[in-house]
């Protein structure tokens, strides 16, 4: 006769849900995690160690871009609009190099029409998905340094479920499309008269963004996650957030340090450049958003194995 199942006495782990109000868990010990200036200047040393497989996927973003998204030719001529500007509008000194500044980020960022937006965002998968997959392989510093097609021809075996993450980002960022939308028709109607009024609705923006900020701060990861072999996308939600337990608002915290750190940096080389040579200008802003691109990935990828 089967002996009687009796009930276990070990004592339940607490678990941590969003949004529900419940008794304070106390974390676990966990290791610090690298600053930001740390993170990036490792990832641009690891990349030049991979530099033919990282710079050969930089270069092909870039020849992809140039074919589908922009076109082979500079759509503003920066010289020629820097002369019409101190003449015409009396530009001249920080005001002139600010107004060239946004039009060359307008130009060198935006796809020309619809299509080549459609484009954008079909190399923008691809290209990051062979990122991702070149510093998984390069990670732990393999005897022979994987070939650039494997990077693409590997890589996209995931394609769907990261496809599904990705819309559910794109679900998470609707609060703060509508603070800001919200805001901007506030602010061109004049809806907001007094201060007071002005001080709530920027505090209502910033609740809403906050709130997808607070979000993406897991579905990020599992950006990364959805590419491991036989990964599920729901799966792959879950486990980021497992990772970026007790966590988040340092993660938050380092990801707009990063997104700061990356700003200053790409304003200050394109602002050099439209002083010393501004035909390179647009050229300069595709080059930059390309590095810049993957190695924001690779501070990603090197951030989530920290968190492991």
């Amino acid at each position: 006769m089967a002996a009687p199942k009796t009930k276990s006495r070990a004592k339940k782990k607490p678990k941590y849900k969003s949004f529900r109000i419940a008794p304070r868990i106390k974390p676990p010990v966990q290791k610090n995690l690298s600053p930001v200036p740390k993170l990036l200047k490792d990832t641009s040393k690891h990349m030049w160690s991979y530099k033919k497989l990282f710079f050969g996927i930089i270069a092909i973003f870039l020849l992809l871009n140039l074919l589908f998204v922009k076109g082979l030719s500079s759509s503003t001529n920066i010289p020629e609009l820097k002369n019409e500007l101190n003449e015409t509008l009396g530009f001249s000194g920080l005001e002139l190099n600010t107004a060239l500044f946004g039009e060359a980020i307008s130009t060198g960022t935006t796809a020309n029409g619809s299509e080549g937006g459609i484009y954008q965002t079909i190399i923008f998968i691809f290209i990051f998905l062979a990122f991702v997959w070149a510093f998984r392989q390069t990670g732990t510093k393999p005897k022979k340094v994987p070939l650039i097609k494997q990077a693409f021809y590997d890589s996209t075996s995931s394609i769907v479920p990261f496809i599904l993450v990705t819309f559910v980002v794109g679900l998470q960022l609707i609060p703060m499309i509508i603070g800001i939308t919200v805001y901007g028709v506030v602010q061109s109607n004049g809806l907001a008269v007094t201060g007071l009024e002005q001080i709530l609705w920027i505090i209502l923006t910033f609740l809403l963004s906050l709130l997808s900020i607070y979000m993406l701060s897991s579905s990020l990861f599992a950006m990364i996650i959805v590419t491991l072999p036989d990964m599920k996308p729901m799966k792959a939600l879950r486990s980021a957030r497992q990772v970026v337990a007790f966590r988040r608002w340092l993660i938050v915290r380092k990801i707009i340090t990063m997104v700061i750190i990356m700003a200053v940096l790409f304003s200050i080389l394109v602002f050099i450049t439209i002083y010393l040579i501004p035909w390179f200008t647009e050229w300069m802003v595709l080059l930059l958003s390309s590095y810049i691109f993957a190695l924001i990935i690779g501070s990603g990828y090197r951030l989530y194995r920290e968190l492991l």
